[in-house]
């Protein structure tokens, strides 16, 4: 089944598109088609007239948000804070940890790279994207070892 956004105005990295119709199928974007594009009959149709689609944002740098903070070492933090990120159009984001002690620090970093991404789908689209901790300038987005920075900090920059 396919997923009609139409009537918006598309902004993509090289241009901006009034009128046309983004086509979702599943979860993946499969097409932008020009204005008059006809729906089939199982798909939905959503008016984005006056609106603008946009790719969602990613957040390189959040320490926290609505009364949670990364440093809480909790999924309750980082879901909630998911929670609202997406429904402000963020759909990937980096846990930012701040000064406190190594022990609190390693907490709050083993935390994200333990807890799932959120799968309620409630309010705001599931599944919003946490990525590794990043401790105030060392960025650790590393899905295919993600022990490396963590061996490399315990080395000696904070432990």
């Amino acid at each position: 089944m396919r997923t009609l956004i139409t009537g918006g105005t598309l902004l993509t990295p090289h241009q901006t598109l009034p009128q046309h119709t983004l086509i979702v199928e599943g979860t993946k974007i499969s097409g932008i088609e020009p204005p008059g594009i006809r729906p089939d009959p199982d798909d939905t149709v959503i008016d984005a007239q006056g609106m603008w689609v946009t790719p969602g944002l990613i957040d390189v740098h959040v320490h926290g948000s609505v009364g949670y903070d990364t440093m809480d070492a909790t999924a309750e933090a980082l879901h909630t804070m998911a929670r609202f990120f997406a429904r402000h159009g963020v759909t990937g984001y980096l846990p930012t940890t701040g000064a406190a002690p190594a022990a609190d620090t390693w907490a709050a970093i083993e935390n994200v790279m333990q807890c799932p991404q959120p799968q309620d789908g409630g309010e705001a689209p599931a599944q919003r994207d946490h990525h590794d901790a990043d401790e105030d300038g060392v960025i650790t987005i590393s899905h295919g070892n993600r022990h490396q920075h963590r061996d490399a900090l315990q080395g000696g920059i904070i432990g």
